[in-house]
């Protein structure tokens, strides 16, 4: 199948899943977007905007082309004629995809509803052909990198190891840019400005020859979102509505790392709790509270309107967002690192990771110090949607994987699906703070992940000597099919 081919296939699986799973009946709009080539300061990327029926997502196409770049190694110059056979081809397959799965006229819901050709939007929208777009993001791309996940810091690499490991590599010849000591984890990690002729597997090879495998880890300076979360104006349920908590809950000395955006410590709901936060982006950076805020008083707020879960424990609150116009709030895989080593020194129950994005090999060896420690850490499962590619770190097979449910134990119909989903719990309409003095209702992987945080940390203190990940899968309720599922996991988080 050629490259161009697989791309088509790929959107139209993606409409028919979307189709398929939002679970409507009618049809009353389709529109199918191009973003033009976002580029600032530190990275390039293609983002194809969808929605259907009035509910919307997005699926990046990075992965994609580096298939196209590995694969048919494109040339240089794009052709005239692949713009029409692209037009040409996405044109007929929408068309007859959504025929097929709704039986409506693509051509008179478009064109009636919105307006515009679909190839026009799909090449032109920002007088961009699709032969720029494409030449100028898979040039961003290093044909060798090994994951399908795309958006990093085009101008940099990432070392981490031992000062040992570090001393070698100087004798070698190797430079780099800037050092930091992660004490707590126990390395150092090096950041590198990566030349135009920059070559990850390359330089990952060199570094290993020196030192040994095993001794170091070099990656790219991955990106990390809160990914999709959807605002309703419903009242919203109470945390402590959806969790069964032990009627000694204000006795436990419990410890929560919470690895997020900003938090509002001035709301009224949080004056009095027991938050500690400490800054880990770059200087001059923007940072967002929103997602944080929610995220911390969904654990420990203690205003007398709405109440946390745990409103006496202690929460160490990593602050790794910065706001991105283009893309929301991004954390990096080095902000996402020296907050893990800081939360290592805070001798904390459990690290509740609200936030999804690539496999980085960084973050794997950092996240392998807490399992050796016995510190679980607990991540969202992601909103990609259930067509979505494993996000990371939930995927990580010592992380415990959190997918969103609703009140009636049905699966968030934007959560991830696979394999490393481990537990389920309410993340559908859940109640929580806005920075200020607000209050808010989301929906999300992300509002799910404190109740299994929260849970794991109780079992840690009642059950000291137990593994908390595996009496949590063994007490889960069961939901889906019979036993581990692609959808829920063991089922609803049930302590």
């Amino acid at each position: 199948m050629s490259p161009i081919r697989k791309l088509l296939v790929f959107i139209e699986n993606q409409i028919v899943s979307w189709v398929r799973t939002t679970g409507l009946v009618g049809f009353g709009g389709f529109w199918f977007l191009t973003h033009s080539l976002l580029a600032d300061a530190e990275r390039t990327e293609l983002d194809i905007g969808v929605s259907v029926g009035g509910i919307g997502g997005y699926f990046e196409i990075g992965p994609i082309l580096d298939q196209i770049q590995a694969e048919a190694a494109l040339d240089e110059q794009i052709s005239d004629s692949l713009v029409d056979e692209v037009e040409e081809e996405v044109t007929g397959l929408l068309e007859e995809a959504v025929q097929n799965e709704l039986d409506v006229d693509i051509d008179d819901t478009v064109e009636n509803e919105l307006d515009v050709d679909i190839g026009e939007s799909f090449i032109g929208e920002q007088g961009l052909g699709i032969a720029v777009i494409a030449e100028e993001v898979v040039n961003a791309f290093d044909v060798d990198i090994e994951y399908e996940s795309a958006r990093f810091h085009s101008g940099q690499w990432l070392v981490m190891a031992d000062a040992i490991a570090f001393e070698e590599l100087a004798q070698e010849g190797f430079v780099f840019d800037s050092y930091r000591e992660l004490s707590s984890l126990g390395f150092i990690l090096a950041e590198v400005s990566a030349p135009s002729s920059f070559n990850i597997t390359t330089a990952r090879e060199g570094v290993l020859d020196v030192v040994g495998a095993g001794r170091a880890s070099v990656d790219l300076n991955h990106y990390y979102t809160a990914g999709i979360s959807i605002d309703s104006s419903a009242t919203g349920f109470q945390p402590t509505s959806a969790l069964q908590l032990p009627n000694n809950i204000d006795q436990l000395p419990l410890k929560i790392g919470v690895i997020d955006s900003l938090v509002d410590l001035s709301h009224p709901g949080l004056k009095s709790s027991k938050i500690e936060v400490e800054n880990f982006t770059r200087r001059g950076a923007k940072q967002p509270e929103s997602h944080g805020t929610a995220v911390a008083s969904i654990i420990a707020a203690s205003g007398r309107d709405y109440a946390g879960l745990i409103p006496n424990a202690e929460v160490f609150a990593a602050s790794v967002f910065e706001e991105q116009r283009h893309h929301g709030d991004t954390a990096n895989a080095v902000s996402l690192i020296r907050a893990l080593d800081w939360l290592l020194s805070k001798n904390i129950d459990v690290v509740n990771v609200s936030m999804a994005g690539p496999p980085n090999k960084l973050l794997e060896l950092a996240l392998k110090k807490f399992k050796d420690k016995g510190i679980p850490v607990v991540a969202a499962a992601g909103n990609g949607g259930p067509a979505a590619d494993p996000m990371f770190p939930a995927a990580y097979d010592d992380v415990i994987a959190v997918t969103a449910v609703d009140a009636q134990s049905r699966a968030f119909r934007m959560a991830n699906r696979g394999s490393y989903v481990d537990l389920s719990a309410l993340g559908v309409d859940v109640a929580h703070l806005k920075p200020g003095d607000g209050y808010g209702t989301s929906s999300g992987t992300s509002y799910a992940v404190p109740f299994v945080s929260t849970a794991v940390a109780i079992i840690k203190h009642q059950y000291p000597e137990a593994d908390p990940a595996q009496l949590l899968f063994k007490s889960a309720k069961d939901l889906g099919e019979p036993g581990k599922d692609d959808v829920y996991g063991y089922g609803l988080v049930n302590p």
